[in-house]
């Protein structure tokens, strides 16, 4: 079966790309999907992704525009043609008040 992998922000500098399709077995879940990628983009995708063996935080994996962690997490089936979106976690900004 084939998903799309979308990345946005630090994860497109990373893996040098907006998208790609990655062709995975029957049956395949999340954690199978975020194992070929570790294994294609190494250690500092990996790391920009995971913490302590969880999620880092702030960080979102969507699949068909929903959060896996309200799913079953990386156990959470694919099917063919699914879209999975991987945000990284974004800090920063300053709130600033008019003081009139």
């Amino acid at each position: 079966m084939r998903v799309k992998a979308l990345y946005y922000a630090t994860f497109r500098q990373i893996t040098g790309r907006k998208e790609e399709e990655v062709e995975l077995k029957n049956n395949a879940r999340v954690s199978d999907l975020l194992s070929f990628l570790f294994k294609k983009y190494g250690r500092e995708f990996r790391e920009s992704i995971m913490d302590d063996g969880g999620l880092r935080m702030g960080v979102k994996i969507l699949l068909n525009g929903r959060d896996v962690d309200f799913i079953d997490g990386f156990d959470t089936e694919l099917r063919d043609g699914d879209v999975v979106h991987f945000f990284p976690a974004i800090a920063g900004g300053k709130v600033s008040r008019d003081q009139n």
